[in-house]
């Protein structure tokens, strides 16, 4: 294991202290490059607040249930969701914000004028409404 998935292991082993809902929805996400898990592993940190837990692991998917983020040069957006093929497309300009932003796609959220949903550069944290709007 590299070292970079080692630090994204301990940095989704390192939480604050937060009221999660007493069911929490897990997510499995496989990230395609060393390079950008621990941008992942720190986006789908901030979903915790709403009670989801989202386990990044690096390399291909173990299961069909799984998720996928894959680097696409010629996307022409920074982040794309694409529901159908259960997939997070990235190009070289993202950053964790835009994986924050993706992950609440593929939670079903749309876009909103604050909070990580709001659509372009941003630079928020997960809002309790966004939370509220997963119930």
């Amino acid at each position: 294991m590299t070292r970079y998935a080692l630090l994204a292991l301990a940095l989704l082993g390192c939480s604050s202290p937060k009221e999660t809902p007493p069911h929490p929805r897990t997510i499995e996400l496989a990230v395609d490059s060393h390079w950008r898990i621990i941008d992942v592993a720190i986006a789908a940190k901030e979903w915790e607040l709403c009670g989801v837990i989202i386990n990044v692991h690096l390399g291909q998917p173990t299961s069909v249930d799984d998720y996928t983020v894959l680097l696409s040069p010629d996307l022409p957006l920074a982040g794309q969701f694409v529901e159908e093929d259960r997939q997070i497309l990235y190009s070289g300009s993202a950053d964790r914000k835009t994986f924050a932003h993706e992950i609440g796609h593929l939670l079903g959220l749309g876009h909103a004028s604050s909070g990580v949903m709001r659509q372009g550069p941003s630079y928020a944290h997960v809002t309790q409404k966004e939370c509220d709007a997963l119930k």
